[in-house]
């Protein structure tokens, strides 16, 4: 899967209700994101990654039916996919853990 930036600032330009985009100056911000020390992570949302995955799997990455991949129904699958074990790994459990700690009687989580 590659991106086509001059296609994708054409798209954005004809989907666009402000007339007159400077295209110029969106390559600049593009450019900028892609240079600066940006945390790719923090680029788009988690919801437009499940659009970005949907079409790929239409498209690019397998044929699927474009139904059984909506992003609707990719979000849903991915959460139930998701064991508690990957979580425990994580930061944000080590966070909230000590944040149970530190403001104790509450409590975010079930004990394990």
């Amino acid at each position: 899967m590659a991106l086509n930036e001059s296609k994708l600032l054409q798209t954005v330009k004809n989907n666009s209700q402000k007339l007159g985009l400077d295209e110029a100056e969106i390559i600049a911000k593009m450019d900028s994101l892609k240079t600066n020390a940006q945390d790719m992570w923090y680029i788009c949302c988690g919801h437009d990654m499940i659009c970005i995955l949907s079409i790929a799997l239409c498209k690019a990455l397998g044929s699927c039916n474009s139904k059984t991949v909506e992003p609707n129904v990719l979000e849903q699958n991915l959460r139930l996919a998701y064991e508690s074990s990957y979580f425990c790994k994580t930061q944000l459990y080590a966070a909230i853990q000590q944040w149970e700690k530190n403001n104790q009687p509450f409590q975010v989580l079930p004990n394990p």
